[in-house]
């Protein structure tokens, strides 16, 4: 068997066996992991304006414990997927790898499965509306540098709409060749939004720009009035601190993104340590010191008057308005690099998830490139369609919620792997003294989704809510019809394995397999697109 091919333990078994070689190819190194995860500091472009505008300098609080807080958790999530490295598609699929070795839930399967079906399907949708709401964001800054660009697009369609659609279908161009088409493209995006970015974050300190009448005093906003909070210790201080918390996990934790890739990494015993040390730095300094800098330039009044501008606006004090426009083609390439990392992460999810039996089977073909090219096809088309509703706060709290659940069922898995399995083949193991502070992480994270409606309100809370009905439905589909003795995608008795969902052995399709099994998710796609906007105008 080809080295590069990684074996599959067996995870049904009480022992963690050898079984048969998964799809995945070890072709990355370390610094491809790196740079996947580089993706992350782009997602403060969201929130960052947002956490200053409502709590004022406890954002500052809220983003120094939720680094320290990921930290601990990457870590423990690296060890878990090199016990799996079978598996690919993200913490979900990891987790529920790890809870079917459970003698629970092998004498009562529908735990296991309900287990699986929420953790796994809260990764996508955590992962998933990075591309609506960066797409939109791109396209809007995109519209603010070019002016002259009219507002719509054949009488209907809104230009920024258009324009962010147009960025998401040529990264899933460049992906569609696979992870290395990704990871180079990530490696140029990341150099060329880094360095800007740690400039964006250290200049100010040098050129005098900081106010540090902007902290002071150091008290937080009360996250419903907008009025300085007496103490730190109130019921709204500590409220709006959680409601914080809960934005963040989405944004920090994200870096898992670094061991996500354990199963691809070339020497995943050394690449595995190196990626998410490395990143694991990086991500503190970008996390702790830029939200602490924009406050101290721009200040929470110059943040509230437009948050998605927080970033940008550093620039401009500093280096003047042209230097402001250079700043937000860099932000825009940052995103850009965060969407690259959704399309490979969504797209993997979604075939780890027909893998598992919580899809229809048509999501786990593979391309000729061993690309999971179905899945990520579905994500763009499916975030194109989010787009058009335009209310990217209320997608972000709503992902936020199922990446919550995932975080807190994979920080248990990571646990529950260490006590029953502990002598399992290991590649990565995080060091005994972190061990010892990683489970109580989950406690925090719990306790941080009864804020959920600081941010997000109680629409967002509830949109939430109704994905994970509609994802036990599609369940409900897969293991009902589609697992029927002699069940076929088109109902045809001579239809060849690409058209079951069957992976390829050679790993090449037949000439229109790809085509036919994108055809068959239209539906699907339909259905989730229009149940989710009817889902966000509702509430």
């Amino acid at each position: 068997m080809d080295e590069n091919t990684i074996q599959a333990p067996a995870e049904d078994s009480t022992e963690l066996e050898s079984g048969k070689s998964a799809r995945m190819k070890r072709v990355a190194n370390w610094w491809d992991g790196v740079a996947l995860a580089m993706a992350v500091p782009a997602l403060l472009l969201y929130s960052l304006g947002d956490m200053a505008a409502i709590l004022g300098v406890g954002s500052i609080v809220v983003w120094v414990i939720s680094t320290f807080v990921a930290v601990w958790l990457v870590f423990g999530y690296a060890e878990l997927a090199g016990i799996f490295s079978n598996k690919t598609g993200g913490m979900g699929v990891f987790q529920y790898a790890a809870w079917k070795n459970s003698q629970v839930v092998k004498k009562h399967p529908i735990i296991g499965d309900m287990i699986g079906v929420i953790g796994i399907w809260g990764y996508w949708w955590a992962w998933s509306p990075v591309l609506a709401i960066g797409g939109l964001v791109v396209g809007h800054w995109f519209m603010t540098l070019i002016p002259t660009i009219p507002e719509t697009i054949l009488f209907i369609i809104p230009s920024d709409v258009a324009i962010g659609a147009v960025f998401l279908l040529i990264l899933y161009g460049i992906n569609y060749y696979g992870l290395m088409g990704g990871a180079k493209l990530a490696q140029v995006l990341a150099l060329a939004t880094i360095i800007p970015m740690a400039i964006l974050a250290l200049a100010p300190w040098f050129t005098g720009n900081i106010d540090f009448g902007n902290f002071t005093p150091f008290l937080p906003l009360n996250w419903a009035t907008g009025e300085l909070e007496s103490s730190w210790f109130t019921f709204d201080a500590i409220y709006g601190i959680l409601g914080g918390l809960f934005i963040a996990w989405w944004c920090v934790v994200a870096y898992e993104a670094v061991a996500v890739y354990t199963a691809e990494y070339k020497h995943p015993e050394t690449d595995t340590f190196k990626a998410v040390s490395v990143a694991s730095v990086l991500v503190a300094f970008f996390y702790i010191l830029l939200p602490i800098t924009a406050l101290g330039v721009v200040g929470i009044e110059g943040i509230q008057g437009d948050p998605l501008l927080a970033i940008p606006n550093i620039g401009i004090t500093c280096f003047g308005e042209l230097g402001g426009h250079i700043m937000m083609v860099v932000m825009m390439l940052g995103i850009l690099l965060a969407l690259n990392q959704a399309t490979n992460g969504g797209g993997r999810a979604l075939y780890q998830m027909a893998e598992d039996g919580m899809l229809v089977k048509q999501f786990g073909i593979l391309n000729k490139y061993d690309i999971p090219a179905v899945g990520m096809g579905f994500d763009i088309i499916f975030n194109i369609v989010l787009m058009f509703l335009k209310a990217p706060i209320i997608i972000l709290a709503a992902s936020a919620i199922g990446y919550s659940l995932v975080n807190i069922l994979a920080n248990l898995s990571v646990t529950y792997m260490r006590r029953k399995f502990p002598d399992a083949y290991r590649p990565f193991k995080m060091p005994g003294w972190m061990y010892a502070l990683f489970a109580p992480a989950f406690l925090v994270i719990g306790a941080s989704l009864f804020a959920a409606p600081v941010f997000g309100g109680i629409s967002g809370t509830m949109v939430g809510l109704s994905i994970s009905i509609i994802v036990l439905l599609v369940y409900t589909y897969r293991k009902k019809y589609q697992e029927r003795p002699g069940w076929k995608i088109w109902g045809e008795s001579s239809m060849p394995d690409y058209m079951k969902g069957i992976p390829f052995e050679d790993g090449r399709p037949a000439e229109n397999g790809t085509r036919d099994a994108v055809l068959t998710t239209v539906l699907m796609l339909v259905i989730l697109g229009y149940v989710a906007m009817i889902g966000i105008y509702l509430t």
